[in-house]
């Protein structure tokens, strides 16, 4: 950093934290880093991670001072991931992607995608992604094959019939799948979403269950993903229902939750959550019993405003539900700044779970601590306050949280997540 931008940054922090009433170290800023910072992948994953048969990740990594940015060299060409835990569902979707692959080698798929090879495969995953939306497409006639299927609703023609009951066979055959593969049935990642498609056509077509399909490779689907025992039945749900009968049962769960029906239908019609994102954030808090106003989550979360957000602040839900289960009972969750939920605890203590990959010491960094303690210092029942980062915390932003009262605990995902 030049030493004009570390007098500048230094003075508006300074100017930040005089203006915070719970701060009384105002006399000396702690030590500013630049951004981006450069990092190495090897910092946050094992080395048999870093690369697979159609994937190596660079060990160079972008931070912004919150988030790790990685690319990746696939079979597909390269890509960018954002954050470590999203980079962990696309090692697990390539390492889905091996494995359907090799399915499709067998002898059982290959006579099978022979069968299926008539199907049209990219209308049956329109049906499967957006059924509701897709079908009201299909029936105002948009695009030619669409409109043949369209008008199968409205006629007796038993093949055009047929192809509609197959798409709807299809979609539960698709989600049992990607339930084995241990991956969102309704990722945005498109060769993900095009391998599986095949796989299940294929395995519609011969009536091949996934069972039968991992004998057939010899091999039984693994994962890389740190979950909880809340995700793993939330995963069964997705796999059982289709997105209509999900939003079914998370609207009658938020309801069960006292959660506005206002905000129930804002949370649901947010299209940046997949049906499987929503489920699982909605049973993550579910699982919080007694914990008051679990609406002020569902609150903050309607203002996602891209799939990201969405994927972070269902991470955020799940740390603050295992720390819910594992470490200490909840009382009550507070909405501190409109954008990021807090839980307190039995002795008022409030704890911010944040899914972090790596915090530093930096303007931005202290400009959002500012925010958070300033807010927090308006809430008269605190008794002390807390951030649980899933990642890394340097040593100057650990020092300086200590200073601005925080207690500080890092890596917090090893210890809230099996």
């Amino acid at each position: 950093m030049s030493k004009i931008k570390s007098i500048a940054a230094g003075s508006l922090l300074i100017g930040l934290l005089v203006t915070n009433p719970a701060t009384t170290q105002a006399e000396t800023p702690p030590p500013l880093v630049e951004t981006p910072i450069t990092l190495e992948a090897s910092q946050f994953l094992p080395a048999d991670m870093l690369k697979g048969s159609n994937y190596q990740i660079d060990q160079s990594v972008i931070n912004d001072g919150f988030i790790n940015t990685y690319t990746i060299n696939t079979s597909n060409g390269r890509i960018n991931v954002e954050t470590t835990p999203l980079l962990k569902v696309r090692i697990n979707e390539f390492k889905a992607m091996e494995d359907m692959q090799a399915m499709k080698g067998t002898d059982i798929f290959m006579k099978s995608l022979k069968k299926g090879a008539k199907a049209p495969i990219n209308t049956i995953k329109g049906l499967v992604t957006e059924p509701v939306d897709t079908v009201t497409t299909v029936a105002s006639g948009i695009g030619s094959w669409f409109s043949d299927v369209g008008r199968s609703i409205y006629s007796d023609d038993p093949y055009q019939e047929n192809v509609l009951k197959t798409a709807v066979g299809y979609a539960a055959v698709k989600r049992k799948y990607a339930y084995q593969f241990n991956i969102n049935p309704y990722t945005s990642y498109e060769p993900v979403q095009e391998e599986l498609s095949a796989v299940s056509q294929a395995a519609l077509a011969g009536g091949i269950v996934p069972k039968v399909a991992f004998s057939a490779i010899s091999k039984v689907p693994g994962t890389v993903l740190s979950l909880t025992a809340t995700a793993d039945s939330m995963k069964k749900l997705v796999r059982d229902n289709s997105p209509a009968e999900l939003a079914d049962i998370n609207a009658k769960k938020l309801e069960d939750m006292d959660v506005p029906d206002c905000l129930i239908k804002s949370f649901l019609n947010n299209r940046h959550y997949t049906p499987y994102e929503a489920t699982l954030l909605v049973g993550e808090l579910e699982s919080m019993q007694n914990v008051d106003d679990r609406k002020r989550f569902i609150a903050d979360s309607i203002l996602a405003d891209s799939p990201l957000v969405a994927f972070f602040l269902r991470l955020e839900a799940q740390m603050m539900a295992s720390y819910h289960q594992k470490i200490a009972p909840g009382h009550r969750i507070v909405d501190v700044d409109g954008r990021i939920s807090f839980l307190q605890i039995k002795d008022k203590t409030m704890i911010a779970f944040l899914p972090l990959d790596y915090v530093a010491s930096t303007i931005d960094f202290w400009k959002k601590e500012s925010q958070l303690s300033h807010a927090l210092d308006k809430i008269n029942t605190m008794s002390g306050k807390q951030m649980w980062i899933a990642g890394m915390v340097t040593a100057d932003a650990r020092e300086g949280l200590e200073l601005r009262g925080w207690k500080v605990v890092d890596n917090a995902a090893k210890k809230l997540f099996r």
